[in-house]
Formats: structure tokens, C-alpha cells, sequence
């Protein structure tokens, strides 16, 4: 009898040893693969080029970037005013403020400033602002989604296609992707300082809902290029999607 417990206990014990196995090994013996990664780490490439010669030198390039980071000024400063005043936390309020289009967004901060206060002054700088997001949000698509090249005149530009920023020559162009609208790389400069103004402008507006005691440390920077307000009569209101013109900021 005690052969026979030994040699069952031991057959237990194996069978309990082969059942960890398995387990520990996934169904029928086999490890399970894990999901395949079709990310490559970054770090493997260096420097890469991309597809197509940069057509535009160095500086030009440095504008367009700092074109992008001061309009993320512009959203934070917006999302901030927000959520000051309807007093809500940060998801909150990235919620609120988080559609896709410019003038949606703009379109609520205008409206949470306007339920908050009646100064007119201060009324007419948001109806002046929500042009000037609309004109600088129009003015980075063109230069943001757009393809670059050297304009070869009328025949280049029509007939040649992308094979005009091989040649060379002419005059660097910007053409947005999805139409056949061109504008001249030169106007990047103007378009950064501008959204740079509208950030300016964003923090001010911000400072004064906010009812701050010390004075706005944007104002001076701003007065010089600030519209009258109309002498009489309501501070009119910009519907969603209105664009304001290009060209001056002054309406």
C-alpha cells in the first residue's frame, strides 16, 4: 500500500505541475504572442529628409514655427478666460472649449465674457478680437495646410505643378493642398507679428474680465494698433464663422 499512495501522490503531483505549465504558458502549450507594434521608435532614424526638398531657407521656417506656438498662446489664454468664469476645472472646460473649429471656440468665449460683464470698452475689444481670430485662423491654414514651391509665373505655376520647386527660380509660393490658392512666403512675417498681437490682445481682455487691480502689462503694447470703439450705438456682435477682413486690424 505504501508503493501504491507514493506512486499516486507523485502522479498527482506531476499532473498539478503539468496544469501550472500550461497556464503559465497560455492555451495548449503555447506562450501568446503579444500584439504586433507597427510604431517605429523614433530614435532610430537620425536625421531624416523629407520626401520633397524645403524650399524655404531657415528663417522662414523659424516664423512658421513660432507662428504655431504663439496661436497656442491664443488657445490657452481662451480656455483659461473660460474657465475662470463659468469656474470650472481644466477637463471641464477643455470640454467646453474643445471643438475642432476656430470660430466655434471663439464664438464661446465671446459669449461666457459677455454673460459676465456690459462694459462696452471692454465689449468692443472681444467684437475686435473674434475678427482678428478668424482673419489670423484663415491666414495660418494658408500656410500651415498648403504645398511650397518656386513660382515660375503664370505657365509655371498652371502647367508645371509641383516640378517648379525643382528648378528653381522665381519667387517661393505657398499653395494650399485642397484648392489653387497661392500666397507668397514673404506675408509669414506679417501673419506671425499679428497673431502675435492677437495673443497680446487675448491676455488683456483676460486681465480686465479677471477685474485685476494693477494695469494690464499688454496695454501698452497693444494701444498703438487698437481700434476706436463706435461712439454710439450697441458694440455689434459677430455671428459664428464671420471672418474678419484681411489687412488692417483696424475694422
Amino acid at each position: 500500500m505504501a508503493a501504491e499512495d507514493f506512486f499516486a501522490g507523485l502522479l498527482a503531483f506531476l499532473l498539478l505541475g503539468l496544469l501550472i505549465f500550461i497556464s503559465s504558458c497560455g492555451f495548449g502549450g503555447m506562450r501568446p504572442k503579444a500584439a504586433m507594434s507597427l510604431d517605429v521608435p523614433s530614435g532610430i532614424f537620425g536625421a531624416m529628409e523629407p520626401a520633397f526638398s524645403l524650399v524655404m531657407d531657415d528663417a522662414r521656417h523659424a516664423k512658421l514655427g513660432e507662428l504655431t506656438v504663439i496661436l497656442g498662446q491664443v488657445d490657452e489664454i481662451l480656455i483659461r478666460t473660460v474657465q475662470n468664469l463659468l469656474k470650472l476645472d481644466r477637463q471641464a472646460a477643455n470640454l467646453v472649449m474643445g471643438s475642432s473649429k476656430v470660430a466655434d471656440n471663439a464664438g464661446i468665449w465671446s459669449e461666457v465674457i459677455r454673460n459676465h460683464t456690459k462694459d462696452p470698452d471692454l465689449l468692443w475689444l472681444v467684437t475686435h478680437a473674434l475678427s482678428e481670430i478668424n482673419a489670423v485662423s484663415a491666414d495660418r491654414n494658408d500656410f500651415v495646410h498648403a504645398w511650397y514651391e518656386r513660382s515660375l509665373g503664370a505657365w509655371g505655376g498652371r502647367f508645371l505643378g509641383w516640378a517648379s520647386g525643382v528648378w528653381g527660380g522665381g519667387r517661393i509660393v505657398s499653395r494650399r493642398v485642397r484648392n489653387t490658392k497661392h500666397r507668397l512666403v514673404v506675408e509669414i512675417d506679417g501673419v506671425r507679428d499679428r497673431a502675435a498681437r492677437l495673443s497680446c490682445l487675448a491676455a488683456h481682455i483676460d486681465h480686465l474680465i479677471q477685474g485685476k487691480s494693477e494695469p494690464s502689462p499688454w496695454l501698452e503694447r497693444l494701444a498703438p494698433s487698437l481700434p476706436p470703439r463706435p461712439p454710439q450705438g450697441e458694440v455689434p456682435r459677430r455671428g459664428k464663422g464671420r471672418r474678419g477682413q484681411h489687412g488692417s486690424s483696424r475694422p
